[in-house]
């Protein structure tokens, strides 16, 4: 029992100095993002053609890319002594801890921010609630706004209200906007909903009516996570080759 005591407190010193140094990290990133946007600001070309945007939209991948990969090497190299289990823990503290600042954040693409609006945080807060008002017809408050290189970074006050902007969003498409609104998705967070789609296209073609939101899955009338249905088709999919093995070894 006292070899426990100490193991939980070890971990949960280790979740301390975790905490601490994810948030100078988070310092360190928000300089370089300031130094990358002032470095690359001379190349942003205006966003009137389809071509410019996906070169927008690729700059902005790829700086998603630098920052989570800078995130997890640190992690790391610093804790390499921890037993995989407590490696594991804390990248699932760090992820719930990630997600929970993003999941009220949308991501504004295809329009600038005035230069004089950038210089001040209410301004900025103002002008992202105006824009959203004026090209969806949805009224909100927002709580921050940032510029992030190609990207401005917008938090709602809540997640009703998210959810309105996000399902409004398709009227950008109907009025011939080229402004893009989309979930503030880590790197994985990215890889993770190109699978659910993946998956969803496939449930499709076998007939079975399916619907898929960030990170669940709705089969029938029931919602799950998409960690679940993973775990089973994983599972399945060790099941079959196992059938196939089995098979050839009955031939051979």
């Amino acid at each position: 029992m006292k070899n426990r005591k100490e193991e939980m407190k070890k971990f949960k010193e280790v979740v301390k100095e975790c905490e601490e140094k994810i948030g100078r990290l988070e310092e360190r990133i928000e300089e370089m993002e300031k130094n990358w946007e002032e470095e690359k600001e001379k190349d942003l070309i205006s966003v009137e053609t389809g071509g410019e945007q996906e070169d927008r939209r690729s700059v902005g991948s790829v700086w998603s890319l630098r920052s989570s990969t800078v995130s997890k090497a640190s992690l790391d190299s610093r804790y390499r002594g921890l037993s995989e289990r407590e490696i594991g823990s804390l990248r699932k503290w760090a992820a719930k801890r990630d997600w929970a600042d993003r999941k009220l954040n949308i991501i504004i693409k295809g329009v600038n921010m005035p230069e004089t609006v950038k210089k001040d945080r209410l301004e900025r807060r103002k002008w992202a609630e105006n824009l959203i008002k004026e090209k969806i017809e949805v009224t909100c408050k927002i709580i921050s706004c940032r510029v992030s290189g190609p990207m401005i970074i917008a938090k709602l006050e809540n997640e009703e209200k998210k959810k309105e902007v996000m399902i409004n969003k398709s009227k950008l498409k109907l009025k011939g906007e080229r402004i893009f609104l989309e979930n503030d998705m880590s790197w994985e967070q990215r890889r993770t909903q190109k699978r659910i789609k993946r998956w969803w296209k496939e449930q499709k073609e076998k007939g079975v009516q399916v619907k898929i939101e960030f990170g669940k899955v709705k089969i029938g009338d029931i919602w799950r996570p998409w960690e679940e249905i993973e775990r089973e088709e994983e599972r399945s999919e060790e099941r079959e080759a196992g059938d196939r093995e089995e098979e050839n070894q009955n031939f051979s």
